[in-house]
């Protein structure tokens, strides 16, 4: 397994903190020498003072962290050892079916009688039907099995699939596959969705001659957040962690791919919602930016 490749500036690390730290203690330390104070007391008071000043930025500024990381990345980023594929996500990467799944989701809860919060269901995003419906039973103590709901929700998400005009690729997704392809890159799909969900939108798209395989969250003992499904891919692509990045648009994919040690690339789209990206090597709104002649001139 490949090492790991983090950016050279600490995600969690905080400048503005620093700076205060550094240059406040030592004139603490030195005013301190004329005054009834311990040094101690005035470096506290001081550093003190600027945190509450800081406080109301304090939002702004994490809202920002994720942007500030992407842009250092490009400056400091720890170089792939070559470039040779590229792991995608399909949902909300490739295709934006998340809207199908939230009505088969919000039929599925009916017909068994729960209800679910919108935070809830948000913290659900990466992770596989099974497990879902596993999570569930368990917390809502109910008498179906898993499997019942997971059929219902299937079966809910296959009639609207086949039913919805307006499901459509991401904009410019299509040709960013046909630009790696062109250039020798080997594609492979790694999505919590089942096989036959990737599977209909392969076909319906027209996308299966881009891609060397594809693999199924939902054939795995553990879904993503789980790194298992990423290091099966990059087996499956036949290279090393270090040799391909994975383009993820969840919380729960960003950390599956970090945990296996792969380069990451956050897709934050318009319909993305309460995901954190921090722990992203790369963040992208668009994906010209990340087309094969400027990815490579910053990873290789």
């Amino acid at each position: 397994m490949g090492a790991q490749i983090p950016t050279k500036i600490p995600c969690n690390s905080s400048p503005v903190i620093n700076k205060y730290s550094e240059t406040h203690i030592m004139i603490a330390h030195k005013a301190s020498s004329k005054m009834l104070v311990t040094p101690n007391f005035l470096t506290n008071f001081i550093i003190g003072f600027y945190l509450i000043r800081m406080y109301k930025k304090f939002v702004i500024y994490s809202q920002f962290i994720a942007e500030i990381k992407s842009i250092l990345s490009i400056i400091f980023v720890k170089k792939i050892a070559m470039l040779k594929a590229v792991l995608f996500d399909m949902d909300g990467v490739i295709v934006d079916t998340e809207p199908l799944h939230h009505k088969a989701y919000q039929m599925m809860f009916e017909e068994v009688g729960i209800e679910v919060s919108e935070t809830m269901y948000r913290s659900f995003t990466g992770q596989s039907t099974r497990g879902i419906c596993e999570f569930l039973c368990k917390h809502f103590n109910l008498v179906h099995k898993p499997i019942v709901l997971e059929h219902s929700k299937r079966a809910h998400f296959t009639k609207l699939f086949f039913e919805d005009p307006d499901l459509q690729l991401l904009e410019g997704v299509e040709a960013l596959i046909k630009d790696y392809h062109a250039n020798g890159l080997i594609l492979v799909v790694a999505s919590s969705a089942s096989m036959f969900t990737i599977n209909n939108v392969m076909k319906r798209f027209h996308l299966d001659p881009y891609f060397k395989d594809k693999l199924s969250g939902a054939d795995l003992k553990a879904s993503k957040p789980h790194p298992e499904i990423f290091e099966n891919a990059a087996k499956a692509a036949g290279v090393s962690p270090s040799e391909c990045f994975v383009i993820e648009d969840s919380t729960n994919g960003i950390i599956a791919a970090k945990d296996a040690h792969i380069f990451c690339i956050a897709y934050k789209s318009t319909n993305s919602k309460d995901q954190d990206y921090t722990r992203a090597d790369m963040l992208v709104s668009d994906y010209n930016d990340i087309k094969f002649d400027k990815i490579k001139s910053i990873l290789d």
